[in-house]
């Protein structure tokens, strides 16, 4: 049973976000724009979807793994931990 449902949450962290929407908070730093879900923080590759909102702004968002993002502009020396890139389908201010 245990096994069933770590199999589940699985799933749903890495398939149902392109398909459902899951509230985030959205984190901006000199090394890019972040939606942060929980405790896992996900580098959004299609920022400019994300220039009305501001630091800390919550949402509803549908996101999709992508391989990585297409631009890999250095804006400064820090080092931002992050889970994976993700292309923002859909996304509406909470």
């Amino acid at each position: 049973m245990r096994l069933l449902l770590v199999s589940v949450m699985f799933l749903f962290l890495s398939g149902c976000m392109s398909t459902t929407g899951v509230e985030a908070e959205l984190i901006i730093d000199c090394t890019g724009h972040y939606l942060k879900v929980k405790d896992q923080e996900f580098r959004v590759s299609n920022k400019e979807i994300l220039e009305n909102l501001k630091q800390e702004d919550k949402v509803l968002v549908r996101m999709k793994k992508i391989d990585n993002c297409s631009s890999d502009e250095v804006v400064c020396m820090m080092f931002h931990p992050y889970e994976y890139d993700v292309k923002v389908q859909f996304l509406r201010k909470i």
